[in-house]
């Protein structure tokens, strides 16, 4: 894939931030790099609700009061993906965490 090498940074940044919040203590974050210019991170904490999978993208939503941070983190993310031509989809992993799967468009390696 093309792309701006700090704006890929910073989608992973904050997808493997939010994971490390996420996770319970002790666990383990997983990020898988696709050669079908996917990224994979998946965490083992309370998931995403189907009803606030399209709102966690809102700038500045977060769940309730006692969510640290800004509520910014997934929308840059989404930005930044979008201008990439890429999209963005989140799921529930088999034990109630979540898995926040990103894809880009390949290149012709001509």
């Amino acid at each position: 894939m093309k792309g701006s090498r700090r704006a890929i940074e910073a989608v992973i940044a904050n997808l493997v931030d939010n994971a490390l919040r996420a996770e319970p203590v002790g666990g383990v974050v997983s990020v898988v790099v696709g050669a079908d210019a996917s990224i994979a991170v998946v965490d083992h904490g309370a998931g995403v609700e189907e009803s606030d999978r399209e709102l966690i993208f809102e700038p500045f939503w977060r769940k309730n009061d006692l969510t640290p941070g800004t509520g910014l983190g997934l929308a840059i993310v989404q930005e930044l993906v979008g201008l990439h031509g890429g999209a963005i989809s989140v799921s529930t992993t088999r034990g109630g965490g979540a898995k926040f799967e990103v894809t880009f468009p390949m290149t012709d390696r001509r």
